[in-house]
């Protein structure tokens, strides 16, 4: 067994989630696209929403978005991943990094998804392709934010039942991964982990209040909050979440 140690560079208060698309074949050729501030699985998109996209007819940030399309005589699926506006970029490797790269971003990745088909032996047991590389690295945003995604469990097929009578077998392809997002503008994926929790909770409320605004908020001085709440300073809304 080897160990490997390593620096630690400068470090910031990132935001924790991940993405996940999923795609049935009644959904081929469509959109979905995912915003790192609001969670949950990939929303549908259309066509002519993608510069401005709506959840529940609400307007929403797309960080990422991506196109499935299923090509049943070639059993496969093409799938095209872009980052969510014409300014941002994608980056895919197989190294850890703590800071994301400042170039070599492309504006978008294709990746070919084979699928077994109905009457292949044992069709339910799907198929699952590596990604290009382990991790995407994401630049989004017209005021950029940088994300690490971890991409180490690839994309995945099998059959599922159909959304229309429940019984007929169609395609489902979906991929996903935890994601590390520094809202802020920096570079930064180094995490601050040792943070006070009332802190951490603070400082949420805060990237959550800009966002509302459609602002990117400002990066905070650590060292400082971390000082001032040891010594009592920081408000009392630092101890709980707001509920709204």
């Amino acid at each position: 067994m080897v160990f490997r140690l390593r620096k630690k560079g400068p470090e910031a208060f990132l935001m924790s989630g991940g993405v996940h698309f999923e795609f049935s074949e009644e959904e081929s050729g469509t959109y979905k696209g995912d915003s790192l501030f609001r969670g949950g699985r990939g929303f549908p998109m259309k066509t002519e929403e993608l510069d401005n996209p709506k959840v529940y007819g609400e307007p929403v940030v797309c960080d990422l978005r991506a196109k499935a399309t299923y090509h049943p005589k070639r059993k496969l699926w093409v799938v095209v991943i872009e980052p969510g506006n014409p300014e941002g970029g994608i980056l895919v490797s197989d190294e850890l990094l703590y800071e994301a790269p400042a170039t070599g971003y492309q504006p978008g990745l294709t990746i070919q998804v084979p699928c077994k088909g109905p009457k292949d032996s044992n069709p339910n047991w799907g198929i699952e392709t590596p990604s290009p590389g382990k991790y995407l690295y994401l630049r989004s945003r017209k005021e950029p934010i940088y994300s690490r995604i971890n991409m180490e469990n690839g994309f995945k097929t099998h059959f599922t039942t159909s959304s229309k009578d429940k019984k007929t077998l169609v395609q489902e392809m979906w991929f996903g991964g935890a994601a590390k997002t520094n809202p802020y503008g920096d570079r930064i994926l180094e995490e601050a982990t040792d943070l006070p929790g009332p802190l951490r909770l603070k400082l949420m409320d805060e990237i959550d209040e800009a966002h509302k605004r459609g602002v990117r908020p400002v990066a905070p001085d650590l060292e400082k909050r971390v000082a001032e709440w040891r010594r009592g300073g920081a408000s009392s809304g630092d101890s709980k979440r707001r509920s709204n």
